[in-house]
């Protein structure tokens, strides 16, 4: 599974697949105030980017992946 709490952040790490959306949205209802840690992700399918948008995740590792990169830079918070 590529969705992961770890000391107080939501960590998405390597291929994180349309499978783990369902975790990405708990982890996110749970832990509201926990930022979105991408430093691992080295692929991102849409439906886990969406969830964080609507959940308005704050991200707070970049990306190792460019293509991820840029998709995350356009429109969720970062801190």
């Amino acid at each position: 599974m590529s969705v992961q709490l770890q000391n107080g952040r939501i960590m998405l790490t390597g291929i994180c697949p349309v499978g783990d959306a369902q975790a990405l949205l708990n982890a996110l209802l749970d832990n509201p105030d926990a930022p979105l840690d991408l430093s691992g992700c080295r692929h991102l399918h849409a439906a886990l980017w969406q969830i964080a948008l609507c959940a308005g995740a704050r991200v707070g590792g970049a990306p190792t992946d460019p293509f991820v990169e840029i998709v995350c830079n356009s429109g969720i918070r970062t801190i």
